[in-house]
């Protein structure tokens, strides 16, 4: 149950956690032993990815994390890579850890772990937009004042400015197909 909102989040355990507690010491007292070594892990805001020796070799891991209110304050959901995990911004450090797929897997779940591991190899590939980058969308994107944009400028993680400066959030926009960045070139002739 989220203790913050008395909701029960299926495939979620929530438990006491001590603030300040490091990610890596976490996941450390969390996964060694009970589920093998951590080798290395990575987080990122709310998701943790780690490889994790394990009897057949180094696999790969998702850890989603949740802080909430009262004594229960910490909840977690762990997803192994062979169960089709949705967060493909895997690291490709984590990545170039983990052993082939055969060695750990069959069946379905070498299927789920292979599919996960190309969808997060695909988007490292990506073009990596900074702020300054002009984002150009494969459809016009519209906005509550009534305005609509195709291409807009990237001013921090998902905050946007038109060419006059009115600045707009567009949430999630990495996942959004059909998105480049446009060089300054061919920026400045379109102004």
């Amino acid at each position: 149950m989220d203790a913050s909102t008395g909701v029960i989040a299926m495939g979620w355990t929530f438990h006491h956690r001590e603030r300040g507690q490091s990610a890596e010491d976490y996941i450390a007292e969390l996964y060694d032993g009970a589920y093998g070594v951590v080798v290395d892990s990575v987080t990122y805001l709310d998701r943790s990815f780690i490889a994790l020796r394990t009897k057949d070799g180094i696999a790969g891991e998702v850890l989603l994390t949740r802080w909430c209110r009262g004594h229960h304050n910490f909840g977690y959901k762990a997803i192994s890579e062979s169960s089709g995990p949705a967060e493909d911004t895997c690291p490709a450090r984590i990545l170039d850890l983990l052993s082939p797929i055969d060695q750990l897997y069959s069946g379905q779940s070498a299927e789920w772990a292979q599919a996960w591991r190309s969808q997060s190899r695909a988007r490292l590939a990506l073009p990596r937009a900074v702020a300054g980058s002009v984002i150009d969308f494969a459809r016009e994107i519209s906005f509550a004042d009534g305005r609509s944009y195709r291409r807009l400028t990237l001013v921090s993680r998902s905050t946007f400015a038109d060419q006059h400066g009115r600045r707009y959030r567009i949430p999630s926009w990495r996942q959004m197909s059909g998105w480049s960045i446009v060089s300054a070139a061919e920026a400045a002739l379109a102004a």
